[in-house]
Order: structure tokens, then sequence, then C-alpha cells
């Protein structure tokens, strides 16, 4: 069909030609678009066309091949000094990888743009109906993409296997996923048009993984680019998921391996031999993060993302990039 069944059924489900102030229009037109948006017979409907099931399987085997690839690279993680710090460097990863899959929605918001701005102009439907069937149609594929990618990434890395680092991991994990989606998704609602927003979203996408405190530490940020530590809101999952990690766990020096010789006072020819990190805390300090506060920047993450959602609201009912 060559028409687009969201600017049909409007026409055919009557709620929807109550005036604005009433609340049916919210729910029966939310409802409309988050159908239309969904899954239909195994593919993603999307701007007036389906995305092919085979495009569907192919987004979900990269996020298989990426969490295969980290776990091979940080196989069978140990107790030691190597692999402390790469206990550390799979969040990082993990950050990187949550913003490679959210670049694409702005394509979508671009391809959207013109049948969004005349259905708004039309009354036809609120911009939070539009925003919530946008976000909440992508929610299931968000969830099953961080299960594609964390299960063999983080049972191969051999992360921690108690039972709340597992569900912790997978909350805070999703909570990234859709806080990067809808800080792209920002990024392009208020950008005029693509290549504007692949240029800005790049830009802060990169400033704000350098200042999230793992490429350069806190302490060596200079003054001038502390507000972006603070400002970094991918800062505050990624420090949630070292911590869940780090914290409570021993490390060693097998054989003296990562271990720093000193020489004795009482005899300068013979050494002792000293484990620079002995626990997950001391390089939790050494990070600046907070080992008190895992909870709250769980709660952060979801904060932001609905401060993000606002944001989005916002642009959505007040900004036009076209010109008639």
């Amino acid at each position: 069909m060559g028409y687009d069944l969201f600017f049909i059924l409007p026409f055919l489900i009557p709620s929807v030609h109550i005036p604005v102030h009433n609340q049916l229009v919210l729910v029966s037109s939310t409802l409309i678009f988050f159908i239309c948006t969904f899954r239909h017979n195994g593919s993603t409907y999307t701007n007036n066309h389906f995305i092919p099931p085979q495009e569907v399987r192919l987004r979900c085997l990269k996020n298989v091949v990426a969490g295969l690839a980290t776990g091979f690279v940080f196989f069978d993680l140990q107790n030691d000094q190597t692999d402390i710090r790469c206990t550390a460097s799979i969040m990082f990863v993990i950050l990187i990888i949550s913003t490679f899959n959210a670049f694409p929605q702005i394509s979508t918001i671009m391809r959207d743009r013109p049948s969004f701005y005349r259905e708004r102009a039309s009354g036809t439907y609120r911009a939070v109906c539009y925003l919530l069937g946008l976000v909440l149609s992508d929610i299931p594929y968000v969830f099953l993409t961080v299960l594609l990618f964390a299960i063999p990434a983080y049972f191969m890395a051999g992360l921690d296997l108690d039972g709340e680092s597992i569900v912790y991991f997978i909350i805070v994990g999703f909570g990234l996923f859709i806080m990067s989606m809808i800080l792209v998704q920002s990024i392009a609602i208020f950008s005029p048009n693509e290549p504007l927003a692949s240029l800005i979203g790049g830009a802060v996408i990169t400033l704000l993984n350098t200042l999230t405190g793992f490429l350069v530490i806190k302490d060596q940020i200079p003054d001038y680019w502390i507000w972006g530590y603070y400002g970094s809101v991918i800062r505050y999952p990624i420090e949630g998921l070292s911590v869940s990690q780090l914290s409570d766990n021993t490390y060693f020096c097998e054989n003296n391996e990562g271990a720093v010789a000193v020489p004795m006072m009482s005899n300068m020819s013979q050494v002792q031999y000293y484990c620079p990190i002995t626990s997950g805390e001391q390089l939790i300090d050494i990070y600046s993060m907070d080992t008190d506060h895992q909870y709250w920047f769980l709660g952060a993450t979801y904060g932001i993302y609905l401060v993000l959602f606002a944001m989005c609201w916002w642009g959505l009912g007040h900004l036009s990039y076209l010109n008639r």
C-alpha cells in the first residue's frame, strides 16, 4: 500500500476527533501511533514503509557480534593487576556500543519530519503522542539489543556472577541505551537538517565520552573543562556499572606479575614487591568514583532520560524547520 496507515486510522477512530483538550485524544492517538510504529508481521514500521525482517535480524546480529567480540577480547578476566583495568574498560565499551546504536535515530527523525509537521499543524495528534509512539515502539527492540550484547559479553568476560550485580548491569545498561537514543533524538529534533545534526551529535558524544572520567580521569581534567565532567549525562550509568563490578573485589599479583619492586631500606641491593592495587575500591578511588551512590546513579540515569524526554517534547511542539 502506498498510503500511510497512521494517517488513515485517525479518521476511522472517533475518539481522535474529540476536542484537543480532552484526555481521550492523548490516549487514543498515542495508542494509534504506538500500534503503527510497533512490529507488524515481523517488520518494523517507520516513515511510510516497512523495514524488512532481514534488516531487523541484521541489527540484532550486529549486537550479538559486538557482544561476542567484547567477550573474546576480555575473555575470562582474573583478579590480577592487568585484568582489573580491563573490567573498567568493558564499561567504556558498553558506552561506545550504546552510542553506535543510537545514531540511526537522526535519520528516522529527519525522514518523519515533513509528515509530522503536517499532521501537527492539522491537529491530528499532539507532539507528545508522536514522541511516545516513537519511544515506546523502540523499547522492546532496545531491551533485546541490551540482552543480545550483554549476555555473551558479561559471561564470557567472567564479570561478577552475583544475582544483584547481573540485574543491576541489565537495568543500568538498558537505561544507558535508551538515554543515548533519546539524547541523539533530541539533537536531531533541535537541528535544522540531517548533516548538521550528525555533526553536532558526533561532537557532543565525543565530548561526553571524553569527559566521563575514563579517558581522562577527573583529577587531570583542566578546571575550565570540569563542568563537562559533571554535565556528562552518560557518566552516571557508566560510573554505576563500574562501581557495581569493582567494589568488594580483592586483587593480587600472582608470581609478582604486575607488582612494583621497591628497594629495602636496610639493604638497597634487595627489593620487596608490592601489589599496587589490592582492592576494587582503590581503582574506584583513582577514577574519583563514589562507592556510596551506586543506586543514586541508577536513579540519575532514568531521571536524565525524563529530562531529555521533556526537551524532545518541547522541541517537537514548538520548533519548525520546514519552509513552505
